[in-house]
């Protein structure tokens, strides 16, 4: 099923749209961790990329949940977006 707009519920560090395979995540207020968890997750991930600048990130799928490596990654003070792609 594909939905559009808002598929998760929103998080402390912000929200996540969906556009077809693609998810949006909208970091609003960057986490702490050196990563991004979202509980629940049950889709197959193909690639994650941030927006700008575009580079490719590291990611763990597992039993309903996901892992995104945010290592060095530069935040946009408004609106850091990351694309996830799903197969």
């Amino acid at each position: 099923m594909v939905r559009e707009g808002n598929v998760y519920p929103p998080k402390d560090w912000g929200v996540i749209t969906q556009k077809g395979k693609d998810l949006y995540v909208h970091i609003l207020n960057p986490p702490v961790e050196s990563f991004l968890f979202l509980p629940g997750f049950q889709e197959k991930v193909k690639s994650v990329y941030s927006m700008n600048p575009s580079r490719k990130l590291s990611f763990s799928v597992q039993k309903e949940r996901a892992f995104i490596n945010l290592d060095g990654l530069n935040f946009d003070p408004i609106d850091t977006i990351l694309h996830i792609r799903l197969e």
